[in-house]
């Protein structure tokens, strides 16, 4: 087999194999490190929270893999910074209701 040929397949399998194609800022780090890849702990995941035969799940890339689960149990927002846009939005709306209760009463 080419060079090229092998080195285009390896980059396949680190990418969709190993790790998944995920975006960067999805991907959250605990601080913990292993230097070992377990597949088996991945297939069994599959299977627990996406009801997949165990064929089915040695089947799956990490991309998909993470794409399903992503799909099933979306992230919520976290601690969401407003834009400035939305920061002025919401304290002219705060001013303007502060006003009006301030009319009210007197």
């Amino acid at each position: 087999m080419p060079f090229d040929s092998i080195h285009i397949i390896a980059q396949h399998l680190l990418l969709h194999g190993i790790v998944g194609d995920q975006p960067a800022e999805q991907v959250e780090s605990k601080g913990e490190f292993n230097s070992r890849f377990e597949a088996r702990s991945w297939v069994y995941q599959a299977m627990a929270h996406l009801g997949l035969s165990e064929s089915d799940a040695w089947s799956m890339t990490m991309t998909g893999l993470r794409a399903a689960i992503a799909a099933k149990y979306p992230q919520k927002e976290k601690n969401k910074i407003p834009s400035e846009e939305e920061y002025d939005e919401f304290m002219e709306m705060a001013d303007a209701l502060a006003e009006a209760d301030y009319s009210a009463v007197h």
